[in-house]
């Protein structure tokens, strides 16, 4: 989820139709009332009494999301904020800055990506990301989930469909898809028995549409 005017962008875990709305609502109020305000309105969850009952005892509702700006006057920031009081190291409901890799999702130490030739970073970043960051989401996929919020059952594989890189500068935020899989909605992700992903970095939305048909 991007701003359309402002160089905003949220990385949505969750419910994905209340986190989605959410991260909307979010970036619309980037959008008309600037970065700071966003920024302040998020810090005001942690004493909002309203915004955690809201959140804390439905599961349907809760969020992760993942912000990344351009502030007007220190620029790129990175933050985390979440509603799931499960989740380690990020307390809910706090503002938390950040200036390392954030993931949701399995971790790869640096020498098991330094191993497949994933790192270090080489030449254009954001090549780099559109690449080999997509690589790390192949093997993410690949990886069952066992630590979802509110999810006590067996570990599953939890991410598909497919990725999205959103590019946040001073001038605003991007987004394009990268990877596109062949799930289907309401039916298990099952990864170990699927044909390659398609790479659709560069590729407009009529082109990415022309292949899906090409490919059902």
């Amino acid at each position: 989820m991007v701003g359309d005017k402002v160089p905003v962008a949220i990385a949505v875990r969750g419910a994905s139709g209340h986190s989605l709305a959410h991260a909307r609502a979010l970036c619309s109020l980037a959008d008309e009332n600037g970065v700071i305000e966003m920024i302040d309105a998020l810090r005001s969850y942690q004493l909002n009494l309203s915004v955690r009952r809201h959140f804390q005892n439905d599961e349907k509702a809760g969020f992760d999301f993942a912000v990344a700006v351009w502030h007007p006057t220190e620029g790129p920031q990175q933050f985390r904020i979440h509603s799931y009081p499960t989740l380690p190291d990020f307390a809910p409901f706090e503002l938390h800055s950040v200036e390392f890799l954030l993931a949701c999702g399995s971790y790869f130490d640096s020498q098991a990506l330094f191993d497949r030739g994933i790192l270090p970073v080489r030449g254009d970043g954001h090549i780099w990301a559109k690449t080999k960051g997509a690589e790390i989401m192949d093997l993410m996929r690949a990886t069952k989930a066992d630590n979802l919020p509110g999810y006590e059952g067996e570990p599953f594989y939890a991410i598909g469909g497919h990725v999205d890189l959103a590019s946040v500068t001073a001038e605003g935020a991007s987004i394009e898809r990268v990877r596109v899989w062949k799930d289907r909605i309401g039916r298990k992700i099952k990864p170990e028995v699927e044909e390659p992903a398609a790479n659709v970095a560069g590729l407009n939305r009529q082109m990415r549409r022309a292949m899906r048909r090409r490919t059902a």
